[in-house]
């Protein structure tokens, strides 16, 4: 596959996956599937970080769908856990995961095409696995572009607020100073168990082999692997 498929998506979320800045690919060492947002590929001078943070539920309830330890009810058990959080912020973010689920559900059919958001691949996870790795590359990336503390709440409100038994790591990297300093900031804001999934990274290849073989670690990474800018479609 080397374009990436908007046809099943609502038109504001297709507009802002064509640039191909998250997409499934490959699996972790135990069978984990791994989202990778490339954040560089991002319009940044154009973000909706509303829209966004439709495409990253849209995307994760995507790939959730294709765990062979997952429901229909894929956001039931999720939600439970939310117990820390206000009554009506809770109903929010149900009605918001449940509506952008449906639209999924929809569009997908059974045959949605396992390969149309990345290189998903129907033996990478067993059937005990129900979690997935997130890799969130910062290669490139401003310092007005790190900034965007909107955008990064969004993040970590999707990931870990409304997938908090889903995602067992995020992977964050490469992070230099000023990265690590910001985090340093925002880290004691988080829950500990928040804290505990994510992981500030370099760019050497050691840095990924906790979670990947060594022939699956990106270019980007200083690894071997160099399929990634070629599985899904060039930002224009």
């Amino acid at each position: 596959v080397k374009s990436l498929s908007t046809d099943t998506m609502p038109e504001d979320v297709a507009a802002a996956a064509r640039c191909a800045s998250i997409y499934w690919r490959d699996c972790d060492r135990s069978g984990r599937p791994i989202l990778w947002v490339r954040n560089k590929r991002k319009d940044w001078y154009n973000v909706d970080v509303k829209v966004q943070r439709r495409l990253h539920i849209w995307m994760i309830e995507w790939g959730l769908r294709r765990l062979p330890n997952t429901t229909e009810n894929t956001t039931k058990d999720t939600n439970q856990k939310q117990t820390n959080q206000p009554e009506d912020e809770t109903k929010q973010q149900n009605k918001a995961k449940s509506s952008i689920a449906r639209e999924g559900d929809n569009n997908l059919g059974e045959g949605g095409g396992d390969g149309s958001f990345g290189g998903w691949t129907s033996g990478c996870s067993s059937s005990s696995v129900h979690e997935f790795i997130i890799v969130a590359d910062t290669h490139g990336m401003s310092l007005r572009q790190m900034m965007q503390m909107r955008y990064t709440k969004m993040l970590i409100e999707v990931f870990m607020a409304l997938y908090p038994d889903r995602v067992k790591a995020l992977v964050v990297g490469p992070t230099g100073i000023v990265l690590r300093k910001m985090y340093s900031l925002v880290s004691p804001l988080l829950p500990r168990n928040v804290q505990e999934k994510i992981h500030l990274v370099s760019t050497k290849p050691e840095s990924l082999s906790p979670y990947l073989d060594k022939s699956k670690i990106p270019d980007f990474f200083s690894g071997s692997n160099k399929s990634h800018d070629t599985l899904l479609e060039q930002p224009s």
